[in-house]
C-alpha cells in the first residue's frame, strides 16, 4: 500500500476517490423502487422531499401531482437521472495534516457541526501515547451496542444463542480431536431490539368494499419490532443481520389475531470466522437461523399461534434492508433462499419450538377444501407491505376493468378458465358475470398464490 500511495490517495487505505452505492430512492405515490438511470421527477428538501416514477407522473392528469394527499403543481416538479454517486468524504488530520476517508478514519461527519471539530489521525494519536503526551480511554468509556437498552426478548434470544454456539463449539472441537480453546468460536455477539413501536395498519378501501357485509375490520393494531445483531471486529461494532417483525396480539382481529409477520430480513457477509460449523453449514448461517428460532420461541411463549414468512429474496438492484452489501456476497436464488428458511423450520421442529409448517397456498386453498370450509379472500392474512395486500388491490382494479368492459361489451364474460383443483377448493363451480366480486377475487388470488406459493412459508407454534 505505501508503494501505491500518492498525494491523492488516502493514508490509511491508500485510495483516491471512493465512491458509494446511493441511498435508494422510492415513489411518494406507489411506493416503487425507481432504478439506476432511470428518469424522476422530486420536489422539497430532507424529510419533506418526494420523488415521482415516470409512470405516476403521466397518470396524474391535470396540471397537479398528489403526494400524501397534498397537490403539488407539476411545474414545480424537477426532472432528473438517477445515476448521481456519492463520494466518500475526506477529512485532514490537524496534526499531521494528512488527508483521510472519514469511513477510513470512523470520522462521524454528521457530528461535525461547523466544521471546527479537531481532528487527531490514528497515526499521530499512537505517537502521542508512546511518547507519553497523551492517555488512552479506558474501554469501557467508548460505547458499544452492549449499551444499548436491553429487553426480555433481546436477553432471551442473545442467551440462547450464546448457549447453542457454546454447544456447537464443543461439539467441533470433539469431532476434530481438539481442545475447546483450540478451536475457532464466535465472540463479541450482540442482539439488541432496537425499536418496538406500536402501529396501526389501515385496510385498503377497495378491499373493503367487497367484505362490508361480513364486518372486516377497516384496521389492524400491531407492534412493529426491528432486531439487530452486531459483533465487534478490529474494535469497531458492526451491524451484521437485522429483521423486522410485525405482531399482532389478542387485541387484533381475526384473521390477523395472535400471529407474527417476518417481514424483512437482511445480513451482510462480515461475521467472524468465516468457517463451517459442526453441521456442514456455514457458522454465520448456524447464528441466524439460532436468532429465528429465539425469537420464535419467544413467541409461542407469549401465546402466538403462527408465523408468516415471506420467503423471496429482493429483486434485483434491489435490497430488503440494507442497500450497501460487499462485492464477495452472492444474493441466493429464489429456491434457495425458500430452502434457507425450510431448513431453520426443520430445526425449530425438531426442539418443538414448531409444530408444523406448510405454504399459503396448501394451508389456505388445499386444507379448506377438504374441510369443506369457505374459501374467502377475508381468510387471508392482511400485513403491512406485504404482497397479497398490493395483489388484491390489483386484482380488484382488473375486476373493475372487466366489469366495465362488460357493460360496455356485452359479449365479453369473465374468464372461465379455471383448474379442477381450484373449483375443488373454492367450493364453487360458477365463474359467471353474476359471481360475487369475492368469488371473482378468490378465483384470480388462488392462481396468483399458486404461482408463489413456496414463497409464502407458514409455520405454527
Amino acid at each position: 500500500m505505501e508503494h501505491s500511495m500518492s498525494e491523492n490517495s488516502c493514508q490509511l487505505c491508500a485510495v483516491g476517490k471512493l465512491t458509494f452505492e446511493p441511498p435508494p430512492i422510492y415513489c411518494t405515490p406507489c411506493v416503487a423502487r425507481i432504478k439506476r438511470n432511470a428518469m424522476y421527477y422530486t420536489v422539497g428538501a430532507g424529510d419533506t422531499r418526494h420523488y415521482f416514477c415516470i409512470p405516476c407522473y403521466n397518470e396524474a392528469r391535470g396540471d397537479t401531482i398528489v403526494a400524501d394527499r397534498t397537490p403539488i403543481p407539476k411545474t414545480r416538479l424537477e426532472k432528473k437521472k438517477n445515476d448521481e454517486e456519492t463520494e466518500e468524504w475526506w477529512v485532514q488530520c490537524d496534526k499531521c495534516e494528512a488527508w483521510q476517508h472519514q469511513i477510513c478514519a470512523l470520522f462521524n461527519g454528521r457530528r461535525n457541526d461547523g466544521g471546527e471539530a479537531e481532528y487527531t489521525c490514528r497515526n499521530c494519536y499512537i505517537t502521542e501515547v508512546e511518547r507519553g503526551k497523551r492517555k488512552t480511554l479506558p474501554q469501557s468509556a467508548a460505547l458499544g451496542a452492549k449499551d444499548l437498552p436491553r429487553t426480555i426478548l433481546s436477553d432471551h434470544i442473545e442467551q440462547r444463542l450464546s448457549r447453542k454456539l457454546t454447544q456447537e463449539r464443543q461439539e467441533r472441537a470433539r469431532v476434530q480431536g481438539k481442545s475447546f480453546d483450540d478451536v475457532p468460536g464466535a465472540e463479541s455477539l450482540v442482539v439488541r431490539v432496537v425499536s418496538s413501536v406500536d402501529k396501526k395498519l389501515e385496510v385498503k378501501q377497495r378491499f373493503l368494499e367487497i367484505f362490508r357485509e361480513e364486518n372486516y375490520p377497516t384496521e389492524f393494531p400491531y407492534k412493529s419490532k426491528v432486531v439487530l445483531l452486531f459483533q465487534k471486529i478490529e474494535g469497531a461494532e458492526v451491524c451484521l443481520f437485522g429483521m423486522y417483525v410485525q405482531e399482532f396480539g389478542s387485541e387484533a382481529h381475526f384473521p390477523n389475531q395472535r400471529c407474527v409477520y417476518l417481514s424483512y430480513l437482511d445480513s451482510v457477509k462480515y461475521f467472524r470466522p468465516d468457517i463451517k460449523a459442526v453441521t456442514g453449514e456455514a457458522l454465520h448461517t448456524f447464528v441466524y437461523h439460532e436468532i429465528l428460532t429465539g425469537y420464535l420461541e419467544h413467541c409461542k411463549k407469549r401465546g402466538f399461534t403462527s408465523c408468516y414468512i415471506w420467503a423471496c429474496p429482493p429483486l434485483k438492484g434491489e435490497e430488503n434492508i440494507l442497500y450497501c452489501h460487499p462485492e464477495i456476497q452472492e444474493m441466493p436464488k429464489s429456491d434457495k433462499h425458500g430452502e434457507w428458511y425450510l431448513a431453520m423450520l426443520r430445526k425449530a421442529a425438531k426442539e418443538n419450538v414448531v409444530v408444523d409448517f406448510t405454504n399459503l397456498y396448501d394451508h389456505f386453498f388445499i386444507s379448506s377444501g377438504e374441510s369443506k370450509e369457505k374459501v374467502t379472500a377475508a381468510r387471508l392474512p392482511y400485513f403491512e407491505g406485504d404482497y397479497w395486500p398490493g395483489a388484491a388491490e390489483d386484482l380488484i382494479c382488473q375486476l373493475i376493468q372487466e366489469e366495465d368492459g362488460r357493460k360496455q361489451n356485452k359479449k365479453v364474460s369473465t374468464e372461465k378458465t379455471i383448474t379442477k383443483r381450484a373449483l375443488k377448493a373454492s367450493g364453487q363451480a360458477d365463474l359467471s358475470g353474476n359471481a360475487s366480486k369475492d368469488l371473482l377475487l378468490m378465483y384470480k388470488g388462488i392462481r396468483w398464490v399458486c404461482n408463489r406459493c413456496k414463497d409464502f412459508q407458514i409455520c405454527d407454534k
